[in-house]
């Protein structure tokens, strides 16, 4: 079976002098947080942004319904886990 991480990004907007300092201008970050593990059909169907709990397979319910806020927001990504 293929598995498949949950991944959780956002930008953070540095508009101060501490963004001056360490990256001589003011820019965004981007940071990445696993938030779990999918089967590959659960995959698909976040990287779709579908946010219907009852169109996910039952063992990846419990993680997706965590996550339904984000997935909302296109927050969430999936990558591929190579075993």
């Amino acid at each position: 079976m293929k598995t498949y991480l949950v991944r959780k990004g956002e930008y953070l907007e540095f508009k101060n002098d501490v963004a001056r300092v360490l990256d001589h201008f003011e820019s965004n970050f981007s940071t990445e947080e696993i938030v779990g593990e999918v089967s590959e059909r659960s995959a698909k169907l976040v990287e779709k942004g579908v946010t219907d709990i009852d169109a996910y397979p039952e063992e990846d319910k419990e993680t997706i319904a965590r996550l339904l806020p984000e997935i909302e927001k296109g927050l969430i990504a999936v990558r591929r886990v190579f075993r």
